[in-house]
């Protein structure tokens, strides 16, 4: 735990020491969460490093690493407040809501059809490698509060801030841009 947790504070050195035996226990992550999404991949990165993105809106913020790779990925692995929570939360819908609402629009720039822009996602989360941290007010958690308004809040926040830092990454690097077209089995023009 400590070692993920470490990747939340870029270039901060954490050590565990154990008095009864001496046993020490160093963890440095310099790139932050890019590092701890470097580590995961089950296939080689070949020339792709992760992009790491922090964005904040009200009292919501957000912290993103990401990769794709031409063999698979390991999905998305996410935190919200410091815990991990890899289950069907406000935070993984907003993301996944937020990568097809990038790619589209990236799709509609290249001139694709409407039909086009609607695509199957499954192929571009099985390439993909992320590493997500949510930080909220307890009290906008649905999943620790039960209220559902604060749930679409969160919801809506991760869409809005992975849609755009994703698009901008891509369009940004067209190299990226095609490579994320292939893997995801969209044919770019």
């Amino acid at each position: 735990r400590i070692e993920a947790l470490s990747a939340f504070h870029a270039g901060v050195t954490w050590t565990l020491r154990d008095e009864a035996t001496g046993t020490e226990a160093r963890f440095h992550r310099e790139e932050g969460l890019a590092d701890l999404c470097r580590d995961l991949p089950p296939s080689p990165l070949g020339s792709w490093n992760p992009r790491s993105f922090q964005g904040r809106v009200g009292k919501t913020s957000l912290q993103l690493a990401l990769v794709w790779t031409e063999g698979p990925g390991r999905g998305l692995l996410s935190w919200a407040n410091l815990f991990s929570r890899n289950d069907a939360g406000p935070h993984r819908v907003g993301f996944r809501q937020g990568m097809r609402e990038a790619i589209s629009a990236r799709l509609a720039r290249r001139g694709a059809g409407a039909r086009a822009q609607r695509f199957d996602a499954t192929a571009l989360f099985e390439h993909l490698t992320a590493v997500l941290h949510l930080q909220v007010e307890k009290t906008d958690w649905y999943l620790l509060t039960r209220e559902r308004t604060a749930s679409a809040e969160v919801q809506a926040t991760v869409t809005r801030l992975v849609a755009q830092w994703v698009e901008q990454a891509l369009a940004e690097d067209p190299k990226l841009e095609e490579f994320v077209l292939k893997v995801a089995g969209l044919h770019p023009r």
